[in-house]
């Protein structure tokens, strides 16, 4: 019987220490994005990612300091991006809350294309934790991409995924413990993505009355299931529907004056 029990707190404690390493490698408790598109082409996006302080010391205790780490990774990140002319601004600072760190990350840039390749190498530190702990998982909280159609508005595209589905489709003897321990630390925590822009046409995200701010929110037990993606598509105009109209009223009206005098000299 003092064996059995013995075995049985041996599981307890190493699926206690996985869970506990998954949330240290995985990095983030509550993240929140917010991406600006500019008339001009450029874009600038805040990153603030919510850090329990009891994760941060069970690191400590493991004779590593995330904060540490990713002050001097944002040092080294600044330095680098300081030397693309099209990055007007990059910031990072921490803001100590009851309980929780908060990392924040700012970008500006010339070219709203950048702002996912800036993010890539500022949480290069976090990503590579993340990696450890999920197997392959993506560069930055948030993939995404931004072009520009035509001159006239943006094409957004991004993407939240979660693990890799098992090439057998088998579940391991555990998984339904390791998704309960999941849903118990992960429970009421998120991934939020707002996307700014002039005037936003279509999204199939939740829109504002205003059609300027689209937000995806995505749990983060949501992102523990295989196979799990949130795709996020958003297309919008590079100015205000309202100086857009403006200025395509004043062209036809150009147009009319120009077609007029035309006409008036044939005759």
């Amino acid at each position: 019987m003092g064996r059995d029990d013995g075995r049985r707190r041996s599981r307890a404690g190493r699926w206690l220490l996985a869970g506990a390493s998954l949330l240290l490698c995985s990095g983030c408790f509550d993240v929140v994005e917010e991406i600006w598109l500019e008339a001009g082409g450029g874009g600038r996006l805040r990153l603030e990612i919510s850090l329990p302080k009891s994760l941060l010391s069970m690191g400590r205790l493991g004779g590593e300091d995330l904060l540490v780490s990713v002050r001097e990774d944002a040092a080294n990140a600044k330095a680098e991006l300081a030397r693309d002319p099209d990055i007007r601004r990059f910031d990072y600072r921490t803001e100590e809350k009851p309980g929780v760190f908060n990392l924040v990350y700012e970008v500006e840039a010339n070219d709203a294309a950048k702002l996912q390749a800036a993010q890539a190498r500022a949480l290069s530190v976090l990503a590579s934790r993340a990696g450890k702990g999920r197997g392959g998982m993506r560069q930055s909280p948030v993939d995404f991409s931004v072009a520009r159609r035509f001159g006239l508005g943006f094409d957004f595209q991004g993407a939240l995924g979660g693990g890799s589905e098992k090439e057998d489709g088998k579940a391991d003897p555990g998984d339904d413990i390791g998704k309960a321990m999941a849903g118990a630390m992960l429970g009421g925590h998120a991934i939020t993505v707002r996307l700014h822009a002039p005037f936003i046409l279509s999204t199939n995200g939740a829109m504002d009355p205003t059609r300027t701010t689209a937000e995806w929110k995505v749990p983060l037990t949501a992102l523990m299931e295989p196979g799990f993606k949130q795709e996020l598509t958003a297309q919008a105009l590079a100015v205000d529907w309202k100086v857009g109209a403006a200025g395509a009223v004043v062209a036809l009206l150009l147009l009319g004056t120009l077609f007029g005098r035309l006409t008036a000299r044939r005759r």
